[in-house]
């Protein structure tokens, strides 16, 4: 759907979440401006793919998804990331925490 809208230039995705979908593509070669806010806190996307190589300006907070299979920001000037870990990761990082000295080499 976006990517037929060749003058799109801003982007406002507010207030979404995962439960429908699994993954994410968005590839908008006009896009400047782009704030995207998932509201989700309890499922991390499978795939998330930025295809925005005019994207000066990036909004983001979302759950760390497990892969981010494309990223394209080569006109990036300012991002504001907020990222949460979800469940499926929290595991993993209260290992990492818990065993911070063997990860780090002491």
């Amino acid at each position: 759907l976006l990517s037929g809208c060749h003058v799109l230039e801003e982007l406002f995705l507010i207030s979404l979440s995962w439960f429908y979908w699994e993954s994410c593509t968005l590839s908008v070669p006009t896009l400047k401006r782009l704030t995207l806010c998932i509201e989700d806190h309890h499922e991390s996307p499978e795939s998330v793919t930025f295809d925005t190589p005019a994207l000066v300006y990036f909004e983001y907070s979302d759950t760390v998804a497990l892969k981010y299979a494309k990223v394209n920001f080569d006109s990036l000037v300012e991002a504001s990331l907020r990222l949460k870990v979800g469940y499926k990761e929290a595991g993993y990082v209260i290992e990492l925490l818990e065993n911070g000295e063997e990860y780090m080499g002491g």
